[in-house]
């Protein structure tokens, strides 16, 4: 069973203002030195990103040097799988100081996407940068948006295209000052520097080259076949596939060791 617990914190600057009882002073360094590296908005921007803290990962809500932080467990996380709906049930309230209550996820899990949301992505003037970018961080690489603020709207909508197991494990931010986070998914005012080095720009995302997964979601939407995209949204991630992999070469060797060294004459 998934523990609903999420911690909460405010935090105006670096400096921690009001926290949950959860949310212990181990957390609170780590949070402040996140958002030390995360950096200041532009008075009343906003922007939202998440990124692991510690064990945990942790949502954030950002209005200028203001922020909400949310830390859930990371299966929790892996099962709402999606920031955006996250933010949406908790709003920020920046004028807290001290104490602040646990909360507890109560919306339920996060519903299936419809084959007719889907279509209309792929159908949009931008899809091949929607889909490229997608397939890029399918297969473990990072893209960076360059914008002049934050671009909810791209993001999500890429989000939307990711399956589960990727979207419970790739970082985003609608818009960061720096990249010293290293977010998978970033719109960023500048994108040069070591901070971006290996990342895929918004043009070379749209000419990035066809996968499998990618080529998949296509011809799902094409012929209507809503199942497909179903299997496609619950495939295993890169990083999942390779733990697996793993997993049964491990068992291999030691069931090889085991018949190996059973003493086959005593047995008969």
């Amino acid at each position: 069973m998934i523990d609903r617990k999420i911690e909460q914190a405010v935090l105006i600057g670096s400096q921690c203002v009001a926290r949950s009882p959860g949310f212990d002073d181990d957390m609170v360094a780590t949070a402040e030195q996140m958002i030390g590296k995360y950096g200041e908005l532009p008075r009343r921007d906003r922007a939202l990103f998440v990124a692991p803290l510690g064990k945990a990962i942790c949502v954030v809500q950002v209005e200028g040097r203001q922020y909400y932080l949310l830390v859930l467990s990371l299966k929790l996380y892996r099962a709402i799988h999606n920031p955006f709906r996250i933010a949406g049930e908790y709003s920020p309230d920046f004028t807290a100081h001290g104490d602040l209550p646990g909360l507890q996820w109560t919306a339920g899990p996060t519903p299936g996407r419809k084959l007719a949301d889907v279509q209309a992505l792929l159908q949009a003037d931008d899809s091949a940068t929607l889909l490229g970018t997608a397939q890029a961080v399918v297969d473990g690489g990072r893209v960076a948006f360059a914008r002049p603020s934050s671009d909810a709207e791209t993001l999500q909508r890429i989000w939307s295209l990711l399956p589960d197991s990727v979207r419970g494990e790739a970082t985003l931010a609608t818009f960061a000052p720096s990249n010293a986070l290293r977010f998978d998914l970033v719109a960023a005012p500048r994108i040069e520097g070591a901070d971006f080095g290996h990342y895929l720009t918004e043009e070379q995302a749209g000419d990035y080259p066809e996968g499998r997964y990618e080529l998949a979601l296509q011809l799902a939407a094409e012929t209507n076949d809503a199942d497909a995209i179903d299997r496609l949204f619950a495939r295993r991630s890169m990083s999942q596939a390779v733990r697996f992999a793993l997993t049964l070469l491990l068992t291999a060797i030691v069931l090889g060791l085991a018949v190996r060294f059973i003493p086959w004459e005593r047995l008969r």
